[in-house]
């Protein structure tokens, strides 16, 4: 499970950029749109008149009942991975094997996924799992839920084009809530995935602000839960699975033979991430391994560190020395743990620079990596939370633009504050988001944080052209 994590965790950052640049250029144009009347008119939440009892879990995964075309079939998967990609103009006139119209796709299965975006009480019945298999718990549903939610977001593209707006809100909510459930899935990788949901939710958003009837947008963005996807449960999940799979390992009554030797080099290959690290950086750990276990003088001063009133002095004294080696640095690797996952739920500007602290670099002894390859990497998720939510600032932003434009003929303001509604905070940073005019163009855009100046995922820029 550690090694889909890093592959997820990978994926995570926003979408793709010129090979080498630093900087995710967005043009947007866009029409001048006052604020709905009421102003929750349109909301990406489910209505409480609407809601029902339920578990949308249970839900989501009945969209998947008897639809094998639509989910197991290469050929339909292609096509829609082909429509979801090309621009919204040439996917009015595309060629297509689907033969309703394109506000329709996904038949019975969107329908319930609407009906499941209305259940109340998530569940993913899966704590007692990871309680018995820690990071050998099995995901398959999370995949199957990225699926949906790209059957949702084609059909919310051809309601887009069809100009039936509350419908593609309708479809957007689902994918929010959908993203909003992830996050109360107790692992990382339901989170990340519910932020990847969360971001196709947001091209719709995008798509809908170029509408030239589009409705403006401001009031639902900023009536999302914030942040959007949660990550607590993930927080408690992982802190509960850590060390459950080396529990025989970890056992002061056992005294390692072989076998026991064989499943410590497979947990440290197999949970370790070290797939981040550069050949020569894994070959000086593997050194440092067999370095320690020949070392009297190490081996003695971890023994005497590891007395506890579960292990006596005399009962260590047994212990091969590569028993020694992995309880002494599990032991650290747990400290490590606890002090990145203490700041997982903070806000990010406070806890940006203390998390990247608890990544190795290339002046990391090989000690210190090995324990921080055992530990949380709490940093990369956290980031692609925070990135999500500058994301729905920006797009705040945007619609603020528009609701000025549209009550002073078509002009930019000249900085946000003058667009009347709260300026939307950038989670980077603790403060506004940024904004300039440049050459009759609105600028909106964040700030990286320090370090991530040249990352792109970091550097998205809206750049917003008003019609008059």
């Amino acid at each position: 499970m550690r090694s889909l994590l890093c592959v997820l965790l990978l994926a995570a950052p926003l979408a793709a950029a010129e090979p080498k640049s630093t900087v995710n250029r967005v043009a947007l144009t866009v029409s001048p749109a006052a604020a709905p009347v009421p102003a929750l008119k349109v909301m990406f939440q489910p209505s409480m008149r609407d809601t029902i009892p339920g578990n949308p879990v249970l839900g989501y995964l009945k969209c998947f009942m008897e639809q094998d075309n639509l989910y197991a079939n290469k050929d339909v998967d292609e096509e829609r991975e082909r429509l979801l990609a090309m621009p919204l103009a040439e996917l009015k006139t595309a060629k297509m094997t689907y033969s309703t119209p394109l506000a329709d796709y996904g038949g019975s299965s969107t329908k319930n996924a609407r009906r499941a975006t209305r259940m109340e009480t998530p569940d993913w019945n899966i704590v007692g799992e990871m309680q018995e298999s820690g990071y050998n718990t099995l995901l398959p549903e999370i995949q199957k839920l990225r699926s949906l939610a790209r059957v949702v977001a084609l059909k919310t593209r051809g309601e887009i084009l069809a100009g039936q707006f509350d419908e593609a809100a309708a479809d957007v909510t689902v994918l929010m809530t959908l993203a909003k459930n992830l996050g109360e899935h107790p692992t990382y990788i339901g989170t990340l995935v519910g932020l990847a949901v969360a971001h196709m939710g947001l091209d719709r958003v995008v798509e809908i602000i170029e509408q030239p009837n589009g409705p403006n947008l401001y009031w639902a963005l900023s009536t999302l839960p914030q942040p959007l996807v949660r990550q607590e449960r993930a927080m408690l999940g992982d802190l509960a699975m850590y060390g459950i799979g080396v529990r025989n390992l970890t056992d002061p009554a056992v005294v390692w033979g072989k076998t026991e030797i064989q499943q410590a080099k497979e947990f440290i290959a197999i949970y370790g991430n070290f797939d981040r690290y550069p050949p020569e950086k894994r070959a000086a750990i593997d050194q440092w391994l067999k370095d320690r276990r020949k070392d009297e003088e190490w081996q003695k001063r971890a023994r005497l560190d590891l007395v506890s009133p579960a292990r006596a002095a005399s009962q260590l004294e047994k212990y091969p020395p590569e028993q020694v080696v992995f309880l002494a640095i599990m032991s650290q690797a747990e400290v490590y743990h606890h002090e990145a996952l203490k700041l997982a739920v903070l806000p990010f500007h406070q806890v940006a620079g203390r998390l990247a602290a608890l990544e190795p670099t290339s002046k990391s002894d090989p000690e210190e990596s090995l324990k921080l390859a055992l530990s949380a990497w709490v940093k990369i998720p956290r980031a692609a939370q925070a990135r999500c939510e500058l994301r729905i600032a920006l797009l705040r932003g945007v619609e603020a633009v528009r609701m000025y434009a549209a009550a002073h003929g078509g002009q930019l303001p000249e900085d946000l504050k003058a667009t009347g509604v709260p300026v939307p905070i950038d989670p980077a940073t603790g403060g506004p988001i940024r904004y300039e005019l440049v050459e009759g163009k609105a600028v909106i855009r964040g700030t990286p944080p320090k370090g991530y100046e040249g990352d792109i995922t970091w550097n998205m820029i809206y750049e917003v052209t008003v019609k008059k």
